[in-house]
């Protein structure tokens, strides 16, 4: 039952190893490519914890970074302001309803995304790629209306204090839309895409007066719909593809 639950709505691999207790196989992964793995243990008919049995601390660990006390405490801190916790086994966990199941699974794929690139310099991301220039170059030929303002580069303070560089911002009608973009290369590394992730929850815990969007290069169905899965609950992800229809609607 709970696999039929999970892969309705997400599309994860779903094994049951038990009748109360599933491990759900996701398709995104930590820094060194490894994919989040998940649990889920049921307790009575509608109570569930899901964790990841301290695969993200395990991997920060393999990768040879000490986890001090103060490196622990501050990924507990950061996770619990999404309402996930960090037990005592280093497990991030959440508890959940069958009805908030799939949630669930974003909430904590996510936060497991965001603990592991701690260990990196705050989701600092490569120079600019061609990507990015191409989608910057497009709206600046795009003709848009005087009552809306278009800059690039800015420079944006988010909650961890850290200075978080938006490519392209889109301001005004009482909306201010941050633009990012995102391009798997063919080794499918998504260390980008979840730098990008890790600077919007930033900025959004610092702000809730924000818009924020995706332009993916599409170059790969498959790859897009797991974009728009990771990017669920942040952010609206836009096929570069269909570039004439998005901007038209930007601009209204």
């Amino acid at each position: 039952m709970m696999c039929n639950t999970v892969l309705s709505n997400l599309g994860y691999k779903c094994q049951p190893l038990a009748d109360d207790f599933t491990q759900i196989t996701t398709p995104f992964t930590l820094n060194d490519g490894s994919f989040i793995t998940l649990f889920i243990e049921q307790y009575g008919s509608d109570h569930f914890l899901v964790t990841d049995d301290a695969q993200t601390l395990m991997n920060i660990s393999a990768r040879g970074i000490n986890l001090s006390s103060k490196r622990i405490q501050q990924i507990a801190q950061r996770v619990q302001r999404h309402g996930v916790s960090l037990n005592e086994r280093g497990e991030l966990a959440v508890y959940s309803t069958r009805q908030n199941l799939s949630n669930s699974l974003n909430l904590l794929t996510q936060n497991a995304i965001i603990s592991s690139q701690l260990s990196s310099d705050w989701f600092q991301l490569p120079e600019v790629d061609n990507f990015e220039k191409t989608v910057k170059t497009e709206f600046k030929r795009f003709n848009f209306p005087n009552q809306l303002s278009l800059s690039f580069d800015n420079k944006i303070i988010g909650a961890s204090g850290h200075e978080i560089s938006v490519p392209i911002s889109l301001t005004g009608n009482g909306k201010n839309k941050l633009i990012f973009t995102t391009s798997i290369s063919s080794s499918r590394s998504w260390a980008g895409a979840y730098g990008i992730l890790g600077k919007m929850i930033d900025l959004s815990e610092n702000s809730d007066n924000q818009h924020y969007i995706v332009v993916d290069n599409d170059l790969n169905s498959q790859q897009f719909n797991e974009i728009s899965l990771l990017f669920n609950n942040q952010a609206m992800v836009l096929p570069f593809s269909k570039k004439e229809t998005w901007l038209e609607r930007l601009a209204a």
